[in-house]
This record gives C-alpha cells, sequence and structure tokens, in this order.
C-alpha cells in the first residue's frame, strides 16, 4: 500500500514539476486506474503496477488541470463590461481607497462565463457595505487571471489559478439582491462569510489601536491583509512569516486543547474531528488548515489505537489524501513546506533527535536540521536565508505556540462576553508580538544571510547534491553521535561559508515584468548594474518580489555596481530605502536626486561612465542625459529629467531612456553628437504616443524596442503609434506585457532573446489552450 500511495503521488507531483498536461488525460485516467487497481490487487506492489499507479496519479491531476482552466474566462472576454450576480466568500483586503475580496458567481448575462465560479474582485471602499451585506448584482469590467511574470519566484498567474479564480474584475456599479434567491448551498456559504466578517469586525475594532493589531487578526483569523509592511519585512527577513498562516502547528494546537476538554472514548475523537473543522471553516477553510487538520486526526486516530500502522504509512496516506482532495496543492509553498516539516519530524524522532528527557536540546536539534534543509529551497526561488532565523524560530515558536496565539484565541472568544478581559488577552499578545519581533529585527540585523547561490553554475548542483547527501547522512546517524554533529557542521559551514559572487558567463539584459514599471538588470562576469526598481504598492513591491530573488539566484554575495533610478516616479524608485540597504550599490545615480530623496544618490551628469571587465568579457556605460543646466530651468517636467543611459554588455548595446519623451527626447537627440547605434532600445516612458520618435529610431537604429508596460494598462502603452512607427522602420518590438520578463544577450555576433511566457509552457498561465 505504501508504495502505491508514494507511485499515485508521484504522478500528480509530475504534473506540476512538468507543466505539461496529459494528452486525452480523461480516457488515460480511467484505462490507467482500472489497470492499476487490477495488477495491484493481483501481484501487490509489482513494478508494472507502481508506473501504472504513476500514471493514474498523472493523469488524475490532468483531468483536474483540464476543468480548472475551463473556469477562466476567454480572451475575448477581457475588457467587457458585464453584469453578475453572486455574493462575497472571502474577508476583503481594504486600504483607504479600494478593497478586494473573492466573489463567487451565480450568473452572469454572458453565455461565455457559465463556467466562472469565482472571480476577484476590486472595487471602491464606498462599495464595502454593499458588497459585505448581502449577495450583490454587480456591473464589472473584466481582467484575466494573469499578472507579472519573472524568471525567479512564484507568479500571480500561479496564485490564482490554485485558488481557483477564473478572472480579475472591476465593479463598476452595484444594487443588493435578496437571501431568498440562493440555493441552500450558496446560503451556507454566504452565513459563513457573514460569521467570519462579523468576527473580523469585532476584532478589528478592538485591536486598531495596538501596533501589531494586524498579526493577531491574520493568527485567529488567518487573514494576512492587515499586517503592516515594517511587520511583514521583518516576519520575512526572520523567517517567521510562516507563523502567520494558518498552518499544521495552529490547528495542531487548537485541537490538542480539545484532546484535554473531550473525553478519551471513541466519540471523543469524532467530536475533536468536528470541533476540528468548525476551527479551520473560521480560519477560512484554506487548503493548508485542511491539510493540517487531516494529519492532526490521522496523528490522533494511530496515538488513539483506531487505526495501525507505521508513521511512514499514515505520512503517506495523508499525502495521497490530499493530493486526491486537492490535487493542484502542489501550486502553494505550504504544501511543500508542510509536507516536507512533517517527514522531518518523523525522520528526527525515528533517528533519535528527540529526547524527552532535555526537550530544549531536542528543538535546537530539529532547529538545526529545518535551517540546514530549507537553505537550498530558499536558493532556489531566491528567498532570504539569514541566519536570524536559526534563534528566532528557536525563541518564536514555542512563546507564539504556548502564549500568544491562546491569548489571542481567548480574546476573541471573550469579546462579547467579557470586554475588559478580551482586551487585556490582546493587549498581552500584543506586547510579546512586539517583543518577538524587536528581537528578531534586531538578529537580522547582526546576523549575515546564508548562502543563497543559484544554480546556473553546472558545478552548484552537485555541490547541492553531496550537502543534502551529508545532511540526511547526518539525519541517519542520529543526534547522539558526535559524527553526526560534525557532519551538520560541514553544511552549516557550505551554507555560510563567504564565496565570491557568480560569474555570468555570457553578458545580458534582464527587462524584468515590472507591470506598469520599469526595471532592468545588466550583468557581465561579477559585476551587475540596476537600472530603475519598478513600482511599489502597500504590501508588495517590485524590488522585494522579483528584483531582490532574480539577484540573489544568480549573484550571491550581491555586487551592485551602479543603481541607476532614471527619475523620481513612483513606478521606477518603488521600495528603494529596502533595496539600498539590503544591497549596498557601489554607487546611486538619479537624474532627480532632490525626489528620490536619499543620502546615497548623486545626479546623473553627462559623460560620467564605468569601465570593467577583460578581453572576453568588457562591460562599460555611459550617462548621456540630462545636461547639467537642468538644475537651473523651470517648467521641464520630471519625464524629461530621466537618467539616458548607454550601456554596452560584451557584444550587446543598450540605450535606456527612462520617462523621456516629446521636447526631452527631441532634445536629447540635437544634443549627441556621436553614435547613438545600439541593438536594444528601451521605449521611453513604457511605450507612450509621444516617445519613441521617428527621428530617435534612425538615430539608435535597433534591432529590438523593448517595452516595459502592464497587460491592458489602462494608459493604452505601448501606443498603437509608437508600434506603428517601429514596423516601418524594420524595428522588432518585445513588450513585457505579453513577453512577461525579458532576457537579452549576444555572442558572436548572434543576439538572442528569451521570453518568459514562451519560454515557461506551465497550464497555469492564462491563456489556457482550450
Amino acid at each position: 500500500m505504501n508504495s502505491r500511495l508514494c507511485a499515485f503521488s508521484v504522478g500528480v507531483i509530475i504534473l506540476y514539476c512538468t507543466g505539461f498536461l496529459l494528452p486525452c488525460y480523461d480516457e488515460f485516467f480511467l484505462y490507467f486506474t482500472l489497470l492499476s487497481a487490477t495488477l495491484g490487487v493481483a501481484r501487490g506492489s509489482h513494478p508494472y503496477s507502481l508506473m501504472l499507479f504513476c500514471l493514474a496519479g498523472y493523469s488524475y491531476a490532468s483531468y483536474m488541470v483540464a476543468q480548472r482552466q475551463q473556469q477562466s474566462i476567454p480572451e475575448t472576454m477581457v475588457g467587457e463590461v458585464v453584469s453578475l450576480t453572486g455574493y462575497a466568500c472571502g474577508l476583503p483586503r481594504v486600504n483607504d481607497k479600494f478593497l478586494s475580496l473573492s466573489f463567487c458567481i451565480r450568473s452572469g448575462d454572458s453565455n461565455e462565463l457559465v463556467h466562472v465560479d469565482k472571480l476577484r474582485l476590486s472595487a471602491p471602499i464606498a462599495q464595502l457595505d454593499l458588497l459585505t451585506a448581502a449577495p450583490a448584482q454587480v456591473s464589472v469590467r473584466l481582467k484575466p487571471p494573469r499578472g507579472s511574470l519573472n524568471p525567479v519566484g512564484t507568479s500571480l498567474d500561479q496564485y490564482l489559478f490554485a485558488q481557483g479564480f477564473g478572472a480579475r474584475a472591476w465593479s463598476k456599479s452595484g444594487a443588493s439582491l435578496p437571501l431568498s434567491e440562493l440555493s441552500p448551498w450558496e446560503l451556507m456559504q454566504w452565513q459563513l462569510f457573514r460569521w467570519r466578517w462579523a468576527l473580523y469586525q469585532a476584532l478589528s475594532d478592538r485591536v486598531q489601536m495596538l501596533d501589531h493589531g494586524g498579526i493577531l487578526i491574520a493568527l485567529a483569523l488567518g487573514h494576512r491583509g492587515d499586517i503592516s509592511d515594517a511587520d511583514n519585512q521583518t516576519l520575512q527577513v526572520s523567517g517567521l512569516q510562516h507563523l502567520m498562516a494558518i498552518s499544521g502547528l495552529h490547528v495542531g494546537l487548537v485541537m490538542m486543547l480539545f484532546v484535554r476538554v473531550f473525553p478519551k472514548r471513541d466519540v471523543g475523537v469524532g467530536l475533536i474531528a468536528i470541533m476540528g473543522i468548525v476551527y479551520i471553516l473560521g480560519v477560512g477553510f484554506s487548503a493548508s488548515s485542511q491539510r493540517a487538520w487531516l494529519m492532526v486526526l490521522m496523528v490522533l486516530m494511530v496515538v488513539r489505537g483506531f487505526v495501525r500502522f507505521s508513521w511512514w504509512r499514515g505520512y503517506l496516506l495523508a499525502l495521497g489524501l490530499v493530493l486526491l482532495l486537492d490535487p493542484l496543492g502542489p501550486l502553494s509553498m505550504g504544501f511543500w513546506y508542510s509536507f516536507l516539516s512533517v517527514a522531518l519530524v518523523i525522520l528526527c524522532a525515528q533517528n533519535r533527535w528527540f529526547d524527552k528527557a532535555r526537550p530544549l536540546r531536542s528543538l535546537l536539534s530539529l532547529q538545526v536540521v529545518f535551517f540546514c534543509v530549507i537553505a537550498p529551497i530558499n536558493a532556489w526561488f531566491g528567498l532570504p536565508h539569514s541566519w536570524a532565523m536559526l534563534p528566532s524560530n528557536l525563541f518564536a515558536i514555542p512563546l507564539i505556540s504556548a502564549l500568544v496565539l491562546p491569548l489571542t484565541l481567548l480574546g476573541g472568544l471573550l469579546l462579547e462576553v467579557a470586554p475588559d478581559l478580551s482586551s487585556a488577552a490582546l493587549w498581552a499578545a500584543n506586547e510579546l508580538t512586539h517583543l518577538i519581533l524587536l528581537l528578531s529585527r534586531e538578529l537580522a540585523h547582526y546576523l549575515p544571510e546564508a548562502k543563497t547561490i543559484g544554480w546556473q553554475a553546472p558545478w552548484s548542483v552537485f555541490l547541492w547534491l553531496g550537502y543534502l547527501a551529508t545532511l540526511f547522512m547526518a539525519l541517519f546517524v542520529g543526534r547522539r553521535h558526535a559524527f553526526a554533529w560534525m557532519l551538520l557542521a560541514v553544511c552549516l559551514i557550505y551554507v555560510s561559508w563567504p564565496t565570491k559572487p557568480a560569474k555570468t558567463s555570457v553578458p545580458r539584459l534582464t527587462v524584468l515584468d515590472a507591470g506598469q514599471g520599469l526595471s532592468l538588470v545588466g550583468e557581465a562576469g561579477e559585476r551587475v548594474w540596476v537600472y530603475d526598481l519598478g513600482p511599489a504598492f502597500p504590501g508588495y513591491s517590485v524590488s522585494d518580489r522579483a528584483l531582490m530573488p532574480y539577484l540573489k539566484s544568480r549573484h550571491f554575495p550581491l555586487s551592485v555596481d551602479t543603481l541607476f533610478l532614471s527619475h523620481g516616479d513612483a513606478d521606477h524608485v518603488g521600495g528603494a530605502e529596502r533595496f539600498i540597504e539590503r544591497v549596498k550599490p557601489g554607487r546611486v545615480l538619479s537624474g532627480e536626486p532632490e525626489r528620490v530623496n536619499l543620502p546615497e544618490a548623486s545626479r546623473c551628469q553627462p559623460g560620467d561612465q564605468s569601465v570593467s571587465g577583460s578581453a572576453s568579457s568588457d562591460a562599460q556605460w555611459v550617462v548621456l542625459y540630462p545636461p547639467l543646466h537642468f538644475d537651473h530651468v523651470k517648467g521641464v517636467s520630471s519625464n524629461n529629467r530621466s537618467c539616458v543611459v548607454k550601456m554596452q554588455l560584451g557584444e550587446l548595446s543598450v540605450l535606456m531612456m527612462g520617462d523621456l519623451e516629446g521636447v526631452g527626447e527631441f532634445d536629447f537627440i540635437k544634443s549627441q553628437l556621436g553614435s547613438l547605434k545600439t541593438d536594444v532600445l528601451i521605449a521611453g516612458h513604457h511605450g507612450s504616443r509621444f516617445a519613441t520618435s521617428y527621428a530617435l529610431l534612425k538615430r539608435v537604429r535597433p534591432q529590438y524596442l523593448v517595452v516595459s508596460a502592464g497587460y491592458r494598462n489602462r494608459f493604452g502603452h505601448p501606443h498603437k503609434d509608437v508600434l506603428e512607427r517601429a514596423q516601418r522602420m524594420g524595428v522588432k518590438v518585445l513588450s513585457t506585457a505579453d513577453s512577461g520578463a525579458i532576457i537579452l544577450s549576444k555572442a558572436q555576433g548572434r543576439l538572442e532573446v528569451t521570453e518568459m511566457r514562451s519560454a515557461r509552457s506551465a497550464f497555469w498561465l492564462w491563456p489556457h489552450s482550450r
């Protein structure tokens, strides 16, 4: 049974790893399932049976993915204004002007929306009462379920697909509907939302004056939308963000409380299971909470003697059931972390890494093991992996588990019954949280970051394989042997030993998918140049989510030679202070240092340049614009103060225009006496109508015009006039709106282009083949 469960699970996971749907999945699923079941009964764990179980898992996952793909809107509906009836089915994220929430659809005025069950709805804050008080009929403009796609990190497409969102939409207007129009199942979902919304409002009112009220709401209800940016950054760099999700730790603690309350007879397990379901319903019934409930319930059944099998069989049974119920689970990072954590706990328990007589030493041992195991995973995804994670988790997990979470839940339960006692419990939880974050922030400041070198060098894969082999050898030897600790010490030294920055074999330019913003990375040898950082919004910035993971996956330690901030607009300098604090670039140049307002920033000066490299890979940049006299000229727009830079990356030449347009672009052309010929021209102002003129195209004569713009943005970038001018000049146009991130390199006179949306043929990327 163990081997067949493992084979089925591997088949489901293979789909996620390959991103390729099995053809004729429905026929294959029936065929492979019948054959594998027949052969499995007849011959046990025969290799053919295992292969068929694996194929059955693959075809089953392909079938479920295809069903999910049918729930997305077609391309023909994007931008259409339609009328929908439905109801809120997820707590809203709210700021001063807008809100967004999950909206379950009952019906629409278009037959093409009949298969769309749920969308992510955004609306003005004025519609909050309308959407949360009753089901509603709303007039919306449809957007596709897609977002930016970059070389490193998870994508919005992946998240939206995993959550079942068939579209995004902007609500233009709406009206309430009576509850009588809902079916019994829809009414149940609506009542669940209303219950959670009432809990959220009551808890928000009580914690709004507390410094870390957003964290308390996340612990109580699994809603992370109210966590402040400062707290989010601290949680990220200290490795404590996993404690803010409703994970196995939270569900396990709550169900253990039920164990102490309910009788130990058979009926007690049923009551505990029911109360556990009530709890995970209250926290949103997320996939992570369902996984945790199932695993905790299986542990309880083993402990109580209802079933008799090994821990590994129980683990595989839980994994198989989770993938059977939710074959899209592997799209979530939480799936990998949760099952990896449980596997490590079982492995450590079987190899005597736990000692009941010495719980603190056992906890320390487990944290060291987790730190070493998570290192290569974070390296792969370009995620932060600081040494602060080890001590932070060591004291944060016990404090949050034993004090902060119980006090928060107690405060929530007593909101109406004993308001004063509820306030006292929440205040105590807030103060403890403040202490935990303060210590974690200080540790993250003083402790170095662990190695997160990427996988681009051929030898790095073999080094990491050797590292993992050493780590698991230590686990199997056991904690009581000095040899095991010697092996662990080798692993710790490896992830912390200082290394030279990784070298780029072929110089290249990466235009990140920054939405309606701009962020470029030039690489040559060990040197890195960054031009603009993209936009930043509450809870999200391109520099944190896309730029930093990309840099760390390819170059660690980071060695950014120069950071160019073209001008002061928010879509170019988002998160600049945090980026400079983490990376510490050699120089910071800007066309508007007074607007950027950074002490490190100096003014771009024409003729300023840098040369570095060798005979095989040389790189240089030179500032061409704006002129120095602009300091004293009034009336020049911010866009036309952009720092224009020409960069040579090996054989590849690039001209970066910032937001230069109109009069500024004409003035730039007149001021340049030398050649402007380049291979790649980064379009000014995201391809706006008044930029990238015929005159500029004639002087530059690029092979490619690259536009950084958001998909179907409201400005209409790139403008059709720009596309027409490029076509007439014989220039190929690439846009991040269509291509995702774009990587360009040139070797032996041949220019290579990689477009992320073409390179990644993953099934979760919209639009889906139908």
